[in-house]
């Protein structure tokens, strides 16, 4: 997760510990999307019906990836829709409601975060766990 003050978000492997409601945004303004896309996909990123983005290919972990995202106040509708090679069509649609939904005065949340940066979750061929890479980095949000 982006910490506001210190980092940006990063691949890699890790775990997240937190008690922040699923449904409701921890950022006011923007939010960063991240999913698998095969080989041969292409995604575009639309917020409330408007194109905002397209990745025609997956990056080198196989993954789309669309940072800071930016909300408008009230009800921002996410729209992801993938194209296949073979003409396929999916959609993903989530709601987000920025103002109105963030934290109320005297509820109480955390999170904390560890990963590794640019490590996948298992070691292939002869990684090692040396160097910036990789390198342990850790997260507290209260």
């Amino acid at each position: 997760p982006q910490s506001p003050l210190d980092s940006s978000s990063n691949t890699g492997r890790g775990a997240v510990v937190s008690s922040f409601p699923l449904t409701r945004a921890s950022e006011f303004d923007r939010t960063t999307l991240r999913g698998e896309l095969p080989l041969g996909w292409e995604v575009e990123l639309y917020r409330n019906e408007i194109l905002l983005n397209v990745q025609r290919a997956p990056n080198t972990e196989g993954r789309y990836e669309f940072i800071d995202v930016p909300f408008l106040f009230g009800t921002n509708l996410l729209k992801l829709i993938f194209y296949g090679p073979q003409g396929q069509k999916r959609e993903e649609v989530q709601r987000i409601v920025a103002g109105q939904d963030m934290i109320r005065p005297g509820e109480q949340y955390y999170r904390f975060s560890f990963n590794q940066k640019n490590r996948d979750m298992f070691l292939v061929g002869g990684e090692t766990l040396s160097g910036i890479d990789g390198e342990p980095r850790n997260t507290n949000e209260a």
